[in-house]
């Protein structure tokens, strides 16, 4: 009697490597980018070193002309609810590059990563490697995105004083200012740390704490 002996076949999904970030169905700029499936951390943290990687990232990204456009779009003209890196420019870098566009019209911001990449890999500055018919404002931009000093826009100080802003900035950094105050700090030390007025602190520090927010003492 012969036995016969069948085989169980299996239709399961060959095993993959979890380490290898699967290609999305519809690839968008946002899987191109170099930050892509990085700690978030790198990019919202304040340490030097930190910030420093997050920048040599940016620089290497070959979408970082997508990127800083969505961020300054999401951004819009509230100039100081800028914090983290974006498109290799801290916060205020991109206030000041915001204003230097509204004062000397559009940058090439492409044109400016590769000007800073080139820059940081000859060991020269922007300048000394950007030819002269590079406009200045995508200069001054690959410059800020090198992390070379770059001589700031004044912010008109209507801008300042308009529609509450400085409120408007200690709003934006509400996380921020709860964790110090969490930590022991006082208003006027979370003030300097965030760059906002000591009263919009205070106002927003009293808010959370009469709604029993993360900033009660």
């Amino acid at each position: 009697m012969t036995t016969e002996i069948r085989r169980l076949t299996s239709h399961a999904a060959p095993s993959t490597d979890w380490r290898r970030r699967p290609e999305p169905a519809a690839p968008t700029w946002v899987a191109r980018t170099a930050c892509y499936n990085r700690p978030a951390e790198w990019w919202d943290g304040d340490d030097p070193e930190g910030v420093e990687r997050a920048r040599r990232t940016c620089l290497s990204c070959p979408v970082l002309e997508e990127c800083l456009s969505q961020n300054m779009r999401v951004e819009g003209q509230v100039l100081w609810a800028r914090h983290g890196i974006r498109g290799a420019l801290e916060g205020l870098q991109r206030t000041q590059v915001f204003l230097d566009e509204k004062e000397s019209g559009p940058y090439d911001a492409e044109e400016a990563r590769l000007l800073a990449l080139e820059a940081r890999e000859l060991g020269l500055s922007v300048p000394e490697v950007a030819g002269e018919d590079v406009p200045a404002v995508t200069v001054r931009l690959a410059q800020r995105m090198a992390g070379e000093t770059v001589p700031g826009v004044t912010v008109p100080k209507g801008l300042e004083l308009r529609k509450g802003i400085s409120l408007q900035r200690a709003w934006a950094r509400a996380a921020d200012i709860a964790r110090m105050r969490q930590a022991g700090l006082s208003i006027a030390r979370i003030a300097q740390r965030v760059h906002v007025g000591k009263t919009s602190v205070a106002e927003v520090v009293r808010a959370m704490e009469a709604a029993g927010g993360e900033a009660a003492a």
